[in-house]
């Protein structure tokens, strides 16, 4: 668009010459985060895995070491999914990230690394030079579902008041591409724009959503830099290209053998720039940009042909045994796909991201990297200034490693059957789980918090759930009949929804309580009901279940059932009867007043008898892990709700304070205990409880947490199960929970609107 305002390239030319000399004079290097960001981080603090690219659950890249080059980069489970990087240095050669063959054996100095909630920043040091190397992925609503890319920065300059000359080389292996590396691979060149020089590589066979383990199978990853004589690109041999970069000689020409296996002379896409003299008081910057396109929307394009014929000719609302013959021949395809692959319910969704460009190609020929940095930027600054004011540094620190953890477990698709988008989350780890109810509630404080009106992902994650609960999946071509009178526990496992109701992990209470209470904060919050009124049968269903089973939960599963069974769970009770006030609170925004008046006067009186039944102490008066259980006592996380939603009828502020003032003398060197039973602890639960806290218990619960991510011995994304002795994980990592970090931020924004 500005070539038609400078009609000659001489004044383009110009015009970028001192926009870049005005850059480097005033230091304000696109992308470069400033000093004065860093202060808000505690210094020194060692991350148990750094997030590098982290996208969504299938494209999650991270160091799962204290110096990026100390290891091979790796999925979040562990598995490698190299990426590396060199600098030459007047002509000696230095790795900065992998240590994997084939690459020098020294090092340059690691002397910092940062974690923002949406860019990693490395700073490296070495004969002189200076090189800071930052991995941005646009992590806010909605850029990441638009943009599903990740930026690598390179910035240089000389800090020992000398010029040096310097070459730079980056590249990556198809690991990322394929979920066992025997796989056969392929490789090509894309043609985006005349601007870029675009690679990709992936699966010779695309099992499109095929379930086999956590890695993906299918698509395509790519790399794309701009255009530049100081750029030279190769797809070939891993070894080839490293040794012709050490060497200082061209990259080697593509690599015609193919397709062959992945772990065959491992093919990689390899990116070399030659930065030519550096000068002191210069700093040079280059950069690419990584996308991964997962490559079905063709499959969604035949759904979505098929819904406008039938909208065209009023078939749309009929069932499918009710089709013509013609309708079904063109179903037959996207069924057979389904039941070897997966999708919701019978139809595959494309990425959000392919609605609006249809294509990876067309999406990297319109990405800006210049204006996702600066809003990157300007969003880290907006986030970590709020998190610092909180809570200060140790706060700041661990929440912005969590957000980029808990973003990085969801994936925004295009609903082409109802023309609108959704969300999913996977619950990583700990199960391959589809939107796992008792998974999304507590990571909901850091959606809750953090999103604008127009794209609101806790409603877009819930949508697909209530569509399930409420028997709407015939329409996507698979009719699941949902028949239990409790919210489900999830949708099925990744990436297909598929789960009838009598394979649920039945958790009754637990998810009832779970989705009215995200969803009555959703009506507070916004104001709105509009989206509820197909779905008010479906919550009578289940605000009828929580009043008929409370105030005793009996013998169920809550969220915590790793710990195994726990009858009479008073904070499963507490977490019913806030459900139960939040249904309450729904029919008084419809107007149903007298229902809603009931509903709260038996809930009031519910948390009498909780009070009654559940008190245990003398000296130190608090409530019991079970009602039945003399002696005992657990984190009652599950009056955060009452406090976000202001429920001043049901239970009393004193609780809280008493809980609180209890937690504080079960105190261990990196946390408290969840319970009585175990030295074990939630790092998500914790946090829960510290936002409800006086200023002092909240930091004292931060730092712990805060102490145990700096010390825990297992390197992998931040567990929420450790222990409280040591900080050795107990299970699970990298997943999504930590959204409850934000707590505290969420209780403050709710108390205030």
């Amino acid at each position: 668009m500005m070539a038609s305002c400078f009609p000659s390239l001489v004044a383009r030319l110009l015009v970028s010459f001192f926009l870049i000399l005005q850059c480097v004079v005033e230091g304000k290097v696109s992308g470069a985060v400033q000093p004065e960001k860093y202060d808000r981080f505690t210094a020194g603090f060692r991350p148990p895995s750094v997030p590098l690219v982290v996208v969504d659950p299938y494209f999650s890249v991270w160091s799962m070491a204290e110096n990026l080059y100390d290891d091979v980069t790796r999925f979040w489970t562990g598995r490698p999914v190299n990426m590396s990087g060199m600098m030459s240095i007047d002509d000696a050669v230095y790795r900065f990230m992998s240590n994997e063959p084939f690459l020098p054996e020294e090092s340059m100095k690691q002397v910092n690394v940062s974690v923002f909630p949406t860019q990693t920043v490395y700073t490296f040091q070495q004969d002189g030079v200076q090189l800071v190397l930052t991995f941005s992925t646009p992590a806010v609503w909605n850029y990441l579902y638009s943009f599903p890319v990740t930026f690598l920065s390179y910035y240089v300059r000389s800090v020992d008041g000398r010029n040096h000359t310097v070459r730079l080389y980056y590249d990556n292996s198809a690991e990322g591409t394929v979920s066992d590396n025997s796989h056969f691979v392929v490789w090509e060149r894309v043609n985006v724009s005349q601007n870029y020089d675009t690679m990709r590589i992936g699966n010779f066979h695309q099992n499109y959503c095929y379930q086999s383990n956590d890695r993906i199978d299918w698509g395509y990853w790519f790399v794309q830099v701009a255009a530049d004589p100081s750029v030279s690109t190769s797809m070939a041999f891993t070894e080839l290209s490293r040794m012709s970069f050490i060497t200082n000689s061209p990259l080697p020409p593509d690599d015609k053998n193919q397709p062959r296996p992945c772990d065959d002379m491992t093919p990689a896409l390899a990116v070399a720039w030659d930065l030519g003299v550096v000068s002191p008081g210069i700093t040079l910057s280059r950069s690419l940009t990584l996308a991964y396109d997962q490559v079905y929307s063709i499959k969604v394009i035949l759904m979505k042909l098929l819904r406008q014929k039938l909208l065209r000719e009023n078939q749309v609302n009929k069932p499918i045994c009710k089709l013509p013959l013609t309708y079904l021949v063109c179903l037959l395809p996207v069924c057979i796909l389904w039941r070897h692959h997966g999708g919701y319910f019978g139809t595959l969704m494309a990425p959000q991201w392919k609605q609006e460009f249809g294509s990876a190609e067309k999406m990297l020929a319109e990405v800006n990297r210049d204006e996702l940095i600066m809003t990157m930027d300007s969003e880290d600054d907006r986030i970590t200034s709020q998190l610092y004011a909180e809570g200060g540094s140790n706060y700041t620190t661990i929440s912005s490693l969590a957000w980029r953890q808990a973003t990085g477990a969801t994936v925004a698709v295009y609903n082409y059957v109802t023309d609108e988008t959704w969300m999913f989350m996977k619950e990583i780890s700990s199960d391959g789980d589809v939107s796992t109810v008792d998974v999304v509630y507590p990571a909901s404080p850091l959606f809750l918090w953090n999103y604008n009106h127009s794209f609101s992902p806790i409603k877009l994650i819930l949508l697909p759930i209530l569509n399930y609960a409420n028997n709407e999946t015939a329409k996507y071509g698979l009719n699941v009949p949902y028949n239990l009178s409790w919210a489900p526990h999830h949708l099925g496992t990744w990436p297909v929804c598929d789960l009838p109701p009598n394979r649920q992990e039945q958790m009754p209470m637990e998810e009832s309580g779970n989705m009215l209470i995200m969803l009555a904060y959703l009506v507070k919050r916004d104001g709105d009901l509009s989206f509820l009124e197909p779905y008010w049968n479906l919550l009578s269903i289940w605000g009828q279940y929580l009043a008929a089973s409370l105030p005793d939960p009996e013998d169920q599963l809550c969220t915590d059932d790793f710990e195994g069974p726990s009858p009479h769970n008073s904070n499963l009770a507490v977490k019913g009867m806030v459900g139960l006030r939040a249904y309450a609170y729904l029919l008084e925004k419809k107007k149903e007043t007298k229902e809603a008046e009931e509903l709260q006067k038996m809930d009031l009186n519910f948390t009498k008898i909780w009070w009654l039944d559940s008190m245990d102490g003398l000296t130190e008066l608090h409530s019991r892990l079970q009602y039945n259980l003399h002696d005992t006592w657990s984190l009652k996380y599950n009056f955060l709700f009452r406090q976000v939603m202001n429920f001043t009828d049901i239970f009393t502020d004193e609780d809280i304070t008493r809980e609180l003032n209890f937690y504080m003398t079960r105190i261990n060197e990196f946390g408290i205990p969840l319970d009585d039973r175990q030295a074990y602890t939630k790092a998500d639960w914790q946090m829960w409880v510290a936002a409800m806290g006086t200023q002092d218990q909240f930091e004292t619960i931060t730092d712990l947490v805060y102490s145990f991510a700096d010390k825990t011995p297992n390197m992998v994304p931040m567990t929420d199960w450790y222990y409280t002795f040591t900080a050795e994980l107990k299970g699970f990592r990298a997943r999504p929970v930590v959204g409850g970090f934000f707590s505290r931020m969420l209780l403050n924004y709710a108390v205030k609107a």
